[in-house]
């Protein structure tokens, strides 16, 4: 198991027992890593999201994410699908992208911060659209089982 697993895995375990400063801690020492590694899920990324707001740190959790996670996510799809064309490396970026616009529209729910809440539903609505059309052009439809 790589380094970087386990320390995702000490990080559940901090969170699970309460200890959400020190889990914030381990995963912002890993997240740049993960991204320069590539090829770890959204959810190991976004994991982080609601442990700010656990910890009582809600208002540091969007500057977090502007400063560090959405360049990891793109450094990770980048890494990963850099073998792939440009649209489809931009695709999988706005879908990461979604996701965490999706962890902070949570978390602000659960701070009664509406404000925020669609702020960041409609910047994960128009990631995910950005998405849906590189689907739609793949001949993928989403409306269809």
């Amino acid at each position: 198991m790589s380094e970087i697993n386990v320390q995702l895995k000490i990080a559940t375990s901090l969170a699970k027992g309460k200890r959400f400063d020190e889990a914030i801690e381990v995963l912002q020492a890993i997240i740049p890593k993960m991204g320069k590694t590539g090829g770890y899920s959204h959810s190991s990324y976004t994991k982080i999201i609601p442990y700010f707001q656990k910890a009582g740190r809600y208002l540091e959790v969007e500057e977090y994410c502007k400063s560090d996670l959405f360049e990891a996510v793109v450094t990770d799809c980048r890494n990963v699908l850099g073998h792939q064309p440009e649209e489809t490396i931009i695709a999988f970026i706005n879908l990461f992208t979604c996701k965490i616009f999706d962890k902070l529209r949570f978390c602000a729910q659960k701070e009664n911060d509406l404000d925020s809440k669609l702020r960041f539903e409609d910047a994960g609505r128009y990631h995910y659209e950005i998405y849906e059309k590189w689907l739609d052009k793949q001949g993928f439809n989403l409306g269809e089982t």
